[in-house]
């Protein structure tokens, strides 16, 4: 038996997810993969922040709100 690659998580635990790489499903159909930095209130609205290249750093932060489905990738 082989070991499943991937595991979707709940929105609600999102806290859970900080350190491990994702695919986040957005609320209008867009998809983001990167590994979860942290979570941030940006105007208000808590959302998590998602490097999305490493070497550079450049990241983005979606809000908590917008998040259909998270996926982890192990």
């Amino acid at each position: 038996m082989t070991e499943a690659l991937s595991a979707i998580i709940e929105v609600g635990d999102i806290e859970k997810c900080i350190g491990m790489r994702l695919v986040l499903r957005t609320s209008t159909a867009i998809n983001f993969c990167g590994l979860a930095k942290e979570i941030h209130s940006v105007n208000g609205r808590e959302g998590l922040l998602l490097e999305t290249d490493s070497s550079s750093g450049i990241s983005i932060w979606c809000p908590i709100s917008e998040i259909e489905s998270i996926t982890v990738i192990k």
